[in-house]
């Protein structure tokens, strides 16, 4: 999964992707997800709510499993 940081994106993407580097230099585990880069694309902030939900969830069952949390 990307956890890039593009400013051709946003800002708030950009932002976010300081916040998850801050949280992992401090021992987070944040992985940040730009749906439209992993091939998922019409998304909402509701990712269950929309149409492709079963790929969300494929996705984030993916990286529970690579965590070792599934």
């Amino acid at each position: 999964m990307p956890n890039t940081c593009s400013f051709a994106i946003s800002n708030v993407f950009c932002w976010i992707c300081f916040r998850a580097d801050m949280l992992n230099k401090l021992g987070g585990d944040v992985t940040v997800v730009h749906l439209p880069e992993a091939g998922l694309h019409e998304n909402t902030h509701f990712p269950m709510s929309d149409l492709n939900n079963r790929e969300v969830a494929e996705l984030m069952y993916e990286w529970l499993c690579a965590k070792g949390l599934d």
